[in-house]
């Protein structure tokens, strides 16, 4: 698209399928009264939403900032006026994009409620929120998806079937209904800074998780893989979140409250895979239970009595992985060798060949000069060898390196 805009824009209206845009109501202002068809019409479109072309829009934008030549492009454009038809809006979206798989979450970009949120985001903190799937996620210092938002809102909500309803697919996120998900999280439109401050300890737990997976085993280290929404959600409800939707421009609670998420996270992870062994046994699978509302809300439940009853949880860790004994450095051969004094200095060394691949490789090149062959020892602890071809020092492998190189051996291996 762009390579087109930049190169070829006369032609970019007959490659391209255009724009569809979908808003709810639209006002003409004509140019020229008399004669309005002479000149152009301005349109101000009223809850505007590209449902077909986004890309374009997208390549059209950077195109135009790299090459003014890409402006010289037309590029077609359908607005559609739906009213307050949101049924026949959904149908027209999925309609005109109809060679893309539509998934539900396409049909939330339509929800005024996300465009608030979006301008909440950057009028509040200065933040992006990305809605549509044909976007960019911000990167993490500079906003969020909708996706993300949704899980850590999920997270926060204080009743566990949330955690465990995602646990198996995020697709269940954007049901709506009395069943849905997705009006439970957005309904009514919760704040910039309660969103904010959900993604920023959702994320403080992923990283935690991360950083101690490799310390874990077995059901344990399944639990850092399956278990990130369940532990998310106990992670809300052991911190004050009082004040978590309350302004807070300096980010004082979100601050404080991410300094605790990784002890928390250390201290849940047994506790959880403890109370997940006493309730369902041992040879449960971690992954059903972290997705299983019934059982998700009897472990949270075990688990956070035995929090309110003593200051910390002090589960047994059976799951720690125990650090492996490492094995006693095999020591160096010519350390040996120098210290037992085995070799006098200047003691004859001469080649011997290890494998019959590498004497076929070498016998002609040895057969050349016979100092090639040939070498005397130094009781120099790095270098101890020193070739009578060049009088230079060389180690053991440095020196075969050296030599299979000289004789042009193409198919010598890596090490010897």
């Amino acid at each position: 698209l762009i390579s087109t805009l930049t190169e070829e824009p006369a032609s970019f209206w007959y490659y391209n399928n255009g724009v569809t845009v979908l808003c709810e109501s639209v006002e003409r202002v004509h140019q020229a009264i008399r004669n309005p068809q002479a000149r152009p019409i301005t349109l101000v479109l009223h809850n505007a939403s590209v449902v077909n072309g986004a890309q374009t829009v997208r390549s059209v934008a950077e195109a135009v900032a790299a090459d003014e030549a890409a402006a010289d492009a037309q590029v077609g454009v359908r607005i559609i006026v739906t009213g307050k038809a949101e049924e026949f809006a959904k149908r027209t979206t999925q309609a005109t994009n109809r060679q893309n798989r539509v998934e539900a979450r396409d049909f939330i970009a339509l929800d005024p409620v996300q465009a608030a949120i979006l301008e909440d985001m950057r009028a509040e903190l200065g933040l992006e929120y990305s809605v549509r799937r044909s976007e960019l996620d911000p990167t993490e210092d500079t906003g969020c998806s909708v996706v993300e938002a949704a899980c850590a809102l999920a997270c926060a909500h204080p009743d566990t079937q949330y955690a465990a309803r995602m646990a198996t697919t995020l697709d269940v996120l954007w049901e709506r209904g009395s069943q849905g998900i997705y009006d439970v999280l957005f309904r009514p439109q919760p704040s910039a800074y309660l969103l904010w401050n959900s993604v920023q300890i959702l994320r403080e737990v992923r990283r935690t998780l991360h950083a101690v997976r490799s310390g874990y085993e077995g059901r344990g280290a399944a639990l850092t893989e399956h278990g990130l929404y369940l532990l998310t959600h106990l992670v809300f409800r052991r911190l004050d979140t009082e004040s978590i939707d309350e302004p807070d421009p300096e980010q004082e609670w979100a601050t404080a409250a991410v300094r605790q998420v990784p002890a928390l996270v250390k201290e849940l992870l047994p506790a959880v895979a403890g109370a997940i062994d006493e309730l369902y046994g041992d040879r449960s699978q971690i992954r059903a239970v972290c997705a299983d509302i019934a059982r998700c809300r009897e472990v949270a439940g075990r688990v956070l009595r035995a929090a309110a009853e003593s200051e910390s949880l002090s589960a047994p860790d059976k799951y720690r992985r125990v650090p492996a004994q490492r094995k006693p450095r095999r020591p160096n051969a010519v350390h040996v060798l120098v210290d037992k004094r085995v070799l006098d200095e200047g003691a004859p060394l001469v080649l011997t060949t290890a494998y019959p691949l590498e004497a076929e490789a070498l016998k002609d090149w040895l057969a050349q000069d016979e100092k090639r062959g040939r070498a005397s020892w130094t009781n120099h602890r790095t270098k101890p060898i020193l070739w009578a071809t060049d009088g230079k020092q060389y180690s053991p492998s440095g020196l075969i390196t050296r030599m299979w190189e000289l004789a042009g051996w193409e198919k010598r291996p890596v090490a010897n």
